[in-house]
């Protein structure tokens, strides 16, 4: 017995006034959201939107389900979750942060990230760039720098001081000082050309042997005159380094206690330093732990240090100086 099909039409049938229904399948298709959301607006009359009106699109050849969440304007179709009702997609241009908003992905341009570079940026940034939350300081100066609060809110931070030696402009270094005192084999005190501050950093040589200072040692200092526990022998070589405060001054750049380069090896009586010493005078090198003297024990030509005899082998060389 032959089937009885019914009614088939090849159209669709439109009412003549538009009414709500649960749901529009389209299917609204292109290949990215943006264009499909364009065309199921353009397709859904406002007249018939509702909201929490479904509109099912298929972007990129994948389904999904959208709905008018907030309202029915054009804006308002946004992508189903049915944990939460929010967005699931990405809301915003490329770039943009994504930040919860009453449970929807919701973005701002102010507020971007650029991966390549690892940046962050914001034009809208506000809050306190001085204070943490409890009312402490979120930045404190240290010895020799200021921070200031600008009016518009931004921080300046800057020296209050130019470098030197020790990190400010109060310390100086004084190399080799020709101390000032009679060598006759009787004399027991000697002045400095300053006052040594702090008074440990004194390193005081009496023929290219350091002295210990302190009580009941080699000598003691008060200011800027060491007073010796005993007289150095006629002719002897008395020198001193050490740093001291003054007003202010440009520092430099200071190697310790470095090891030229150079063979030990009973020939070699060269040595090559990792800088040239400024000023020249400067350069305290050790042989064995005795300080040299220039001109006497060697002699320095730029950053070549040239000995006057020849090291034993295995000897030990030791260079302090700024550059």
């Amino acid at each position: 017995m032959a089937v009885n099909t019914g009614l088939q039409l090849p159209f669709g049938i439109q009412p003549v006034n538009p009414y709500p229904v649960d749901a529009w399948s389209g299917p609204f298709s292109a290949a990215t959201e943006a264009a499909a959301k364009t065309a199921a607006n353009a397709a859904i009359p406002s007249a018939i939107r509702f909201q929490s009106m479904e509109v099912r699109l298929i972007v990129a050849g994948v389904s999904r389900k959208f709905w008018y969440r907030d309202g029915i304007a054009d804006g308002d179709l946004v992508e189903f979750s049915p944990g939460g009702g929010g967005v699931t997609s990405p809301a915003g241009s490329t770039g943009q942060l994504q930040y919860n908003d009453g449970g929807v992905f919701a973005a701002d341009s102010a507020l971007t990230y650029d991966p390549a570079n690892q940046s962050l940026s914001s034009t809208i940034l506000s809050g306190s760039l001085t204070t943490l939350a409890d009312g402490s300081p979120y930045l404190v100066a240290g010895s020799n720098v200021a921070i200031v609060k600008n009016p518009n809110g931004s921080l300046t931070i800057s020296s209050t001081t130019s470098p030197g030696v020790g990190g400010g402009t109060t310390q100086m270094m004084c190399w080799n000082d020709s101390v000032a005192g009679d060598t006759d084999g009787i004399n027991m005190v000697f002045e400095l050309s300053n006052a040594p501050d702090p008074i440990s950093s004194l390193m005081f040589y009496v023929n290219g042997v350091l002295q210990k200072q302190g009580y009941d040692e080699d000598y003691s200092l008060v200011g800027s005159t060491v007073g010796m526990t005993y007289s150095p022998g006629e002719g002897s070589s008395v020198t001193a380094t050490y740093t001291y405060t003054v007003s202010s001054a440009a520092g430099a750049s200071i190697t310790w206690m470095e090891t030229p380069i150079g063979a030990t090896d009973g020939i070699n009586q060269t040595f090559t330093l990792a800088h040239v010493p400024v000023p020249s005078t400067a350069l305290m090198f050790h042989y064995n732990g005795v300080l040299q003297r220039p001109g006497l024990d060697y002699v320095l030509a730029g950053n070549v240090v040239t000995m006057n005899f020849v090291p034993e082998v295995n000897s030990k060389m030791i260079a302090t100086y700024p550059y």
